[in-house]
């Protein structure tokens, strides 16, 4: 069971993280004349290599491969 002041701050920081979702995809339009297409073709290209190795590092980790690893060494 989570204390009433727990529950506050994780609804206060879910609160914000939307409000701040909120105001990017308000912002969008002027976002993307800023940077350009060449800018949010090159943010898209990151930000799929950041899931991309999030990805195999919650794989690795839900197979326990650190223990095969370090068992070789």
């Amino acid at each position: 069971m989570y204390t009433i002041e727990e529950q506050i701050y994780t609804s206060a920081t879910v609160l914000a993280v939307l409000l701040i979702t909120l105001i990017l995809l308000l912002f969008s339009g002027a976002i993307i004349r800023l940077i350009g297409m060449g800018g949010a073709s090159l943010l898209t290209r990151i930000m799929g290599m950041i899931l991309a190795a999030l990805s195999v590092e919650f794989i690795m980790e839900a197979l326990g491969i650190e223990k095969w690893v370090s068992a070789g060494v």
